[in-house]
C-alpha cells in the first residue's frame, strides 16, 4: 500500500514531466464544459465534458475517468518509455497498482468530488488524461496531466493546461464559493481544497526536463515561494555542454548544482524537501529543491487564480 501510494504521489506530483509537453502558440480555443449530476440533492454522480482543437485542427474531448479505461491506463503505464519519460521510473508499474489508481478516480467523481482524473479522447481514441489533486495546503491545488508519447508534439499538452486553468480551476473554485446557481448546493463543500475555496495551483518540474519548465512562462506561473531564505542557489561556475540536447544540457546542470550544494561532500549542504531561492545560468529568479522521494531536483511554481473574475459563462 505504501508502494501504490508514493507511485501515486508521482503521478500527480507536480509538472515534473506531467505537464506543458505541447507548444503554447497557435493553439485553438477551448469550446464550452458542462457539468452534471447524477443526484443533485447528495451532488453526487459528477460528470464533466469539454471539447477543442489541438495544434493541427484536430478536435479532442475530454470527461471524468471512467471504469473502462482501466487497459488503457495499464498499457499507458506499462510502456517503459513512457513511465520513464513521465515518472522517471526505471520499471512499468504493476497493472494492479493502475487499476487501484482507476477505480480511486473514478470514486472521486462518483462522490461528487472534483479530485479524480479526466481522460482526454482524440478520434476515437484514448490519449491521455489530467487533473487536480489537493496539496494539504488551503485553497490550493495542484495539477497532473499526461499523454501518451504518440499524441505528444501536437500542443495537446499544452491544451489541457489551458483547460485546466482557463476553465476547470475557475468553475472549481466559483462552485467552491457557492457562486454558481446551477451547482447543488451540496456540491459547495465537496468543491473545497482543504477547507477553502480553490485559490493557487501549484505545479513543478524537474530540472533535467526542460521541455516542462520552459513552457511555464506562457501561462503566468510564477516562482513559488522559498520556505528558506537563508541562501541563494547559483549557477557560477556551470559550463554548459555544447551541442547537445536540452534534456542532455540541463540533465549536467542538476549534476553540478547537486555536488555543488546537496552532496554530502559540498560545503553548503542544503536541507532536502525545501525550496531555496536560485538565479539559473540566465540570472532568471527560479525556486528549487531537491526532493529526497524522488531524488530529484526540481523548479517549483505558482499561480493564483483571478478570484473575482466571473465564471459564470464557464
Amino acid at each position: 500500500m505504501k508502494i501504490q501510494k508514493l507511485l501515486l504521489t508521482k503521478l500527480f506530483f507536480p509538472f515534473a514531466s506531467l505537464i506543458f509537453l505541447g507548444t503554447y502558440f497557435l493553439m485553438q480555443p477551448i469550446k464550452a464544459m458542462e457539468l452534471t449530476w447524477d443526484d443533485p440533492e447528495k451532488g453526487t454522480g459528477l460528470h464533466v465534458s469539454s471539447i477543442g482543437k489541438d495544434r493541427r485542427g484536430k478536435e479532442w474531448n475530454l470527461r471524468e475517468v471512467r471504469t473502462g479505461d482501466t487497459p488503457f491506463y495499464q498499457t499507458l503505464f506499462a510502456d517503459v518509455d513512457f513511465v520513464k519519460k513521465v515518472l522517471g521510473l526505471e520499471k512499468p508499474i504493476p497493472a494492479e497498482v493502475v487499476a487501484g489508481w482507476v477505480e480511486g478516480w473514478v470514486k472521486e467523481f462518483a462522490n461528487g468530488m472534483p479530485f479524480g482524473r479526466m481522460t482526454i479522447e482524440q478520434g476515437n481514441e484514448i490519449v491521455g488524461s489530467i487533473g487536480l489533486r489537493r496539496t494539504g495546503e488551503s485553497g490550493v491545488g495542484e495539477i497532473g496531466h499526461g499523454v501518451k508519447l504518440s499524441a505528444q508534439r501536437h500542443g495537446l499538452g499544452t491544451e489541457a493546461i489551458r483547460f485546466i486553468l482557463e476553465k476547470w480551476a475557475l468553475k472549481v473554485r466559483q462552485i467552491g464559493c457557492g457562486q454558481d446557481t446551477n451547482a447543488p448546493l451540496a456540491a459547495v463543500y465537496k468543491f473545497s481544497f482543504d477547507g477553502e475555496p480553490l485559490k493557487m495551483l501549484h505545479g513543478a518540474a524537474a530540472i533535467s526536463n526542460p521541455f516542462s519548465w520552459q513552457s511555464t512562462k506562457h501561462f503566468g506561473f510564477r516562482p513559488a515561494q522559498v520556505t528558506d531564505n537563508s541562501y541563494e542557489i547559483s549557477c557560477e561556475g556551470w559550463e554548459k555542454p555544447a551541442d547537445k540536447p536540452l534534456d542532455i544540457q540541463y540533465k549536467s546542470l542538476e549534476t553540478y548544482l547537486m555536488a555543488k550544494h546537496f552532496s554530502s561532500t559540498s560545503p553548503h549542504k542544503l536541507q532536502v524537501n525545501v525550496r531555496y531561492r536560485m538565479l539559473d545560468e540566465t540570472g532568471t529568479l527560479r525556486t528549487l529543491s531537491f526532493s529526497e522521494k524522488y531524488q530529484e531536483l526540481h523548479y517549483h511554481f505558482e499561480y493564483d487564480l483571478p478570484l473575482y473574475k466571473s465564471v459564470s459563462k464557464l
